[in-house]
């Protein structure tokens, strides 16, 4: 396991919730704010990363 090169620190400001990702190189990181949210990942053979993001309907 490579070392970390990268730390990342969130935080709900609303619920005080926070988290911390650590990142080797080449790792990334993606924070969407509601309604918004990571639906797929999708990695190709040539290094290229497709994410598909969503919007959430409201119930």
């Amino acid at each position: 396991m490579a070392a970390p090169i990268i730390r990342v620190t969130a935080e709900d400001i609303d619920s005080g919730e926070g988290s911390v990702a650590e990142l080797e190189s080449g790792g990334f990181v993606v924070i969407c704010a509601e309604p918004m949210y990571v639906a797929h990942e999708q990695r190709h053979q040539n290094g290229t990363v497709v994410l598909t993001l969503k919007r959430r309907e409201p119930a």
